[in-house]
């Protein structure tokens, strides 16, 4: 508990470098303690602040693996893929977002997961996996309407980059 506490304040006093330490040697010491999700959401802060997105994504992925199937789990899916797409691993983010999706996440963090995924499938230049995930989103009412108009502007712009006018117009 000690340690957490020393991360903690060290991280408020803008010293990174020791709550890491604090952190990790928490993390190697006491890997069963019931402070080790903090530790690790500290290293992922951490990691975050520093652009170190793949990092900050293992660290959350970590948390998110020891907890059961419900909102908080997708919560820290949600950022985790945002964690991914930061990063420009837009194939990543999308398959992340998409297990998100399928689990049922609240509705208040739906239409921002589903956008995601669809826009993280488009970056990714998977412009069917996109159209199919927009018209899935769609169909099921997982999207809002502006957000359903952005993400279909989006798909229709990156369809005409790549010269598919055709199923840009559809």
């Amino acid at each position: 508990e000690m340690l957490l506490l020393r991360a903690r304040l060290r991280l408020n006093e803008a010293r990174q470098e020791k709550a890491i330490v604090d952190a990790e040697r928490l993390l190697a010491e006491f890997p069963a303690s019931q402070f080790s999700n903090e530790a690790l959401w500290i290293l992922g802060y951490v990691a975050w602040q520093d652009r170190r997105y793949r990092s900050a994504a293992d660290y959350l992925q970590r948390i998110r693996d020891r907890l059961p199937p419900g909102n908080e789990r997708n919560r820290l899916g949600q950022l985790v893929g945002d964690c991914y797409f930061s990063n420009g691993d837009y194939a990543i983010a999308a398959s992340v977002y998409r297990s998100v999706l399928q689990n049922a996440p609240d509705p208040e963090r739906l239409h921002v997961v589903a956008y995601q995924d669809i826009i993280s499938e488009i970056n990714a230049g998977r412009l069917d996996e996109a159209a199919a995930a927009l018209d899935s989103a769609s169909l099921l009412g997982h999207i809002d309407n502006t957000r359903l108009w952005r993400a279909e502007w989006n798909l229709v712009e990156a369809l005409r980059r790549e010269a598919r006018t055709n199923e840009a117009f559809s």
